[in-house]
């Protein structure tokens, strides 16, 4: 379509889920809500493919015909060591219908994945986060990436989400119901 511009939505969360199908059907709404703010536009979904929250996402983009470019933040066969061997198998999947893969480097002696956040940060017009609303664990985390996005006053779908860690369980604040979007800075209109 002439004139058509690429939107870009970048994804961010937990690699620990539970209650999934709550979380799925508020992916979905976020991208009903993403497809009307955008109409006439391309989506691409930029997808670092984590376990969790990542790979949900993208196997829902993919059934939406949504374009997955997916992030790398090192070598693949290297971040790959990283996943349980049933998040590795998904990851393969998915990638192999991912649009185009594009690999993140780090500078000398930088963690490797804050530059990803800052990709998301600097180069999306949008982002899902699936998360607690709590502070990042690490560099380049959702909370960091959610904190960049509101420092820039760019839209978010913030999608609820506990944090199912393997040692302890993190849930959401009582207030905060798991599976509820927050939109912020929806009302900005999308970057020429």
């Amino acid at each position: 379509m002439p004139g058509q511009r690429v939107v870009k939505l970048g994804v961010s969360g937990h690699r620990y889920l539970h209650h999934i199908p709550v979380l799925e059907k508020a992916i979905h709404a976020v991208l009903d809500q993403v497809s009307e703010r955008y109409a006439g536009h391309k989506l691409e979904m930029y997808n670092p493919l984590a376990p969790g929250a990542d790979q949900l996402a993208a196997g829902i983009a993919l059934q939406r015909n949504i374009a997955l470019i997916v992030l790398l933040p090192f070598a693949q066969d290297q971040y790959l060591d990283e996943f349980p061997q049933e998040s590795q198998e998904v990851f393969l999947q998915l990638v192999s219908k991912a649009q185009k893969v594009i690999q993140i480097e780090a500078a000398q002696g930088e963690n490797r994945y804050r530059p990803l956040g800052n990709y998301l940060i600097d180069h999306m017009d949008c982002l899902v986060a699936v998360w607690n609303g709590l502070p990042a664990r690490g560099p380049g985390g959702t909370g960091e990436v959610v904190e960049g996005f509101r420092r820039q006053g760019k839209p978010l779908a913030w999608v609820r989400a506990d944090n199912m860690l393997p040692e302890e369980l993190v849930l959401l604040p009582p207030v905060l119901t798991h599976g509820s979007v927050q939109y912020e800075n929806w009302q900005i209109e999308p970057r020429s």
